[in-house]
């Protein structure tokens, strides 16, 4: 079993563009996707923040439907 979670982790990950919903605007330290947008961008990947009611997360620009990621994004 985990060797399926690894893998299908592995293979997310070869994506360098990764939108993230649930980022929180008010309280980044208490929300597990901010630590997952954070640890992502530290690591050089392209993130977006998918959040309705900001206009930015951590410092960087929010969308607020992850259907606005879909449009933005192109094709490999």
């Amino acid at each position: 079993m985990m060797q399926r979670i690894h893998e299908a982790a592995a293979a997310f990950l070869t994506n360098r563009r990764i939108a993230v919903t649930g980022v929180s605007r008010s309280n980044p330290r208490e929300h597990g996707s901010n630590t997952v947008y954070c640890r992502l961008r530290s690591l050089g990947y392209e993130v977006c923040a998918v959040n309705p009611n900001a206009d930015s997360v951590e410092g960087d620009p929010a969308i607020p439907i992850w259907s606005q990621f879909q449009a933005e994004s192109k094709p490999l």
